[in-house]
Parts: structure tokens; C-alpha cells; sequence
């Protein structure tokens, strides 16, 4: 698995949709060479049609776009760390997780910093799991929570609503100003 990023300049926001197509043309340039083939299949999920199996996820943030590419099914996505997703992931979690949630939040200094991972782990499972209709098919394990603000990183697992023998993982980076979260089938269900 391997994760690439480009910064893009600040643009209006009119502009902005041009400039992360352009940053990641240049990005796959750089990473895999001339000619990469980047095509979308009928429910948007991006492939390399001239580099079989090789899985591609890409998400974009206000100043940054993110390229995963793996052997395997790979989600990604990338939020600004100061956006604020309380309203939105409260309205898709179980009641037992939004609590749980809350507990959290009291005890961190950035009060919409869980929020800001559960979002991204919503949107990167929803890259991953081509029966995911909507973000709330899926469901997340709260136990399985760790978050470790010394290294900055987190982790969780998940099942979705469609397939709920299989177990799925998502892990992530917390930098100062995105929060990033790569979404993955745990090993065991391969």
C-alpha cells in the first residue's frame, strides 16, 4: 500500500475542482508514469484500466489531494482537520456510538477532532466496499477504537450492513492541518 499527496495553491472556490484534477493528473504522472489510464466505473469508483490489479482510492480537501494505490481494495479519505462534521456524523451513527463519541470528545482538546475521524472513516469504508450504498451502511465496532494523540495516528474497525460476516479495518493520520484515514478488508477476510 502506498499514499501519495500533493499540496494544491490556494484557489476560489470556483477554481478549486480544476486545480485537484490537475493535481492529480501531475500525481499520477510522477507515481506511475506516461499514459496512466484513469477511468470511473457506473458507481464512480475510480480505476487504472492500464494497470490490472493495482486498486486506486482518491479524496481531496480544501488545499490537498490524496492517491492510495494497493494490491488490494483500498479506501482513502483526507478532511481538514478544523472542519465540522459533529452534525452530519450524528445523524449516521448508532445512538451506543454517538455517545460513546461524546466521552471522548470530553476528554480531548480538540472537541471535533472524533467527529472529523468518524466522518473519514465512513467516507473511506464507502470507497471500499463496492456494495456500500450510503455512508450508513456501515457500523463501527466502538471498542475497537484506539487513538493515540502522542503519535498522532488511530485506528478502528468496522463492519458494513451488506456484508456483515466480513471485518473491515481503518487506520489514520492526525497531522496539524488534515486528518487522514486509509480504509482496508482486515487480513483475514482475504
Amino acid at each position: 500500500m502506498r499514499v501519495y499527496r500533493k499540496i494544491i495553491a490556494n484557489v476560489e472556490r470556483s477554481e478549486r475542482r480544476e486545480a485537484e484534477r490537475n493535481a492529480l493528473s501531475i500525481l499520477l504522472h510522477e507515481v506511475l508514469g506516461e499514459g496512466v489510464a484513469l477511468e470511473h466505473l457506473p458507481d464512480g469508483r475510480p480505476i487504472l484500466s492500464n494497470h490490472p490489479g493495482t486498486h486506486i482510492s482518491i479524496s481531496h480537501t480544501e488545499g490537498l489531494v490524496m492517491l492510495a494505490l494497493s494490491d488490494r481494495p483500498i479506501g482513502v479519505d483526507v478532511e481538514l482537520r478544523c472542519r465540522q462534521t459533529e452534525v452530519a456524523v450524528k445523524r449516521l451513527v448508532s445512538p451506543v456510538l454517538a455517545r460513546a463519541m461524546q466521552c471522548l470528545n470530553a476528554i480531548l482538546s480538540d472537541k471535533n477532532l472524533i467527529y472529523t475521524i468518524a466522518w473519514m472513516a465512513m467516507e473511506a469504508l464507502y470507497k471500499l466496499v463496492p456494495e456500500s450504498e450510503v455512508l450508513s451502511d456501515f457500523c463501527y465496532l466502538p471498542k475497537s477504537l484506539c487513538l493515540d494523540l502522542q503519535g498522532q495516528t488511530f485506528s478502528l474497525r468496522a463492519r458494513c450492513k451488506k456484508i456483515p460476516d466480513v471485518s473491515l479495518s481503518v487506520h489514520g493520520v492526525i497531522e496539524d492541518n488534515y486528518v487522514y484515514a486509509l480504509a482496508t478488508y482486515d487480513e483475514q477476510a482475504l
